[in-house]
Parts: structure tokens; sequence; C-alpha cells
């Protein structure tokens, strides 16, 4: 066979070998493409996110406000209801929202101190409550709370049990006070020193 047959010969298998590994690397490139989005979509999921200063500011502003009022006097104030509409539309993670409450000494302290008799205090609790149900019921669960563990420097294991316990507990309760015994144990538990930022990822 003369050099130009075998080239003619040859050169379809060469086509068709090339055109199979374009096909395998673009089959391979949105394989990875597609676990590297889901890790991302993972690791999104699993983060605490850093809560916006005027979700924060609404929060301190409702605690002092529940601390330093009347029971009468909050049931007529507008700042205070619209605080807490704030709260409840924002949704926020019940691991965000706990470790905002836990990491701030000040407003940690305070919300210890105020009646649990309080009707406007309930609602603060039942929101608290109804967030960290949310968490509970989230296949994220369990990488979340050592990730919610991790942040506030305590041992993973005995925060996953506090947690699971606690909220089973105040899942079938009405009353929400035992959202505060919750809140109380984490807060004796932390160590001195805890970081304030969610370098989470």
């Amino acid at each position: 066979m003369s050099k130009q047959g075998q080239v003619l010969f040859i050169t379809p298998f060469f086509l068709l070998l090339a055109a199979l590994s374009c096909v395998l690397f673009s089959k391979l490139n949105r394989e990875h493409e597609s676990l590297l989005l889901k890790e991302k979509n993972y690791l999104e999921q699993v983060s605490l996110k850093q809560l916006e200063e005027p979700f924060k500011d609404a929060v301190r502003e409702t605690v002092n406000m529940l601390a330093n009022s009347s029971s009468f006097r909050l049931a007529w104030s507008s700042k205070f209801a619209q605080n807490i509409h704030s709260i409840s539309e924002e949704k926020v993670g019940g691991f965000e929202l706990l470790a905002f409450l836990i990491s701030d000494e000040e407003i940690c302290e305070t919300l210890l101190l105020i009646n649990s008799q309080n009707r406007q205090y309930r609602q603060l609790l039942n929101l608290l409550k109804e967030s960290l149900i949310r968490e509970y019921e989230s296949l994220c669960f369990f990488d979340r709370a050592r990730r919610f563990a991790r942040h506030l420097n305590l041992e993973e294991e005995l925060v996953m049990k506090v947690l699971k316990e606690g909220i089973e507990s105040f899942k079938y309760e009405k009353a929400p006070e035992s959202i505060i015994a919750l809140i109380a144990f984490l807060k004796a538990q932390r160590e001195p020193i805890c970081p304030t930022s969610f370098t989470l990822l």
C-alpha cells in the first residue's frame, strides 16, 4: 500500500480517536463542575452567616426594651412590635441567632435576667424556638451544629447532645422557657475567649 493510501486509511482512526477524546474530556469536565457546584452548595448550606447589623440592632433593642419596660408599656409600643415583626420576617438561621445572643455578653446577661412571665418575652423566645426547630429538621443539622460548637469554642459532642435534647424538649412544649436554660448552659460552658468573626468556611 502506498504512503498516500496508508495516510487515507489511518486518518479516519485518528479523527475518531480525537473525537472520542473530546467527548470524554467534555463529560469528565461536566462531572467535575457538577461536583464542585454540589460542594459549593453544601458549604453554603452548612456555613454560619454573618448577621446584618440592622438585624443585630433590632435584637439588641428588643432585649433592652424587654428588660426595661413593663408588659403594659410594651403592649402599646409600636417600636417593639416593629422589631418583633422584623426579627420574625428575617427568618435567620437558629444557630446564627443563638450564636449572636450568646457571643454578645451584654445582651446575653440581659436576656437571662428578664422575667420569664413577660408575655412579650415569650414572643422573642418563640421566634428563637421556631428557628432552632427549623435547624433541627433540616438535612444539615449535624454539620451546622458542629460549626456552631466550634464557633463558640465548645466541645462538639457535648453541644450536639445538649442541642438534640434541648430542641426535642421544647419542640413539644407550649412554654418556651426551656430555651433560656439552653442559652444559660451554653453560656456557662463557653471558654473565656471566643472568636467574634464567622470564619467557618
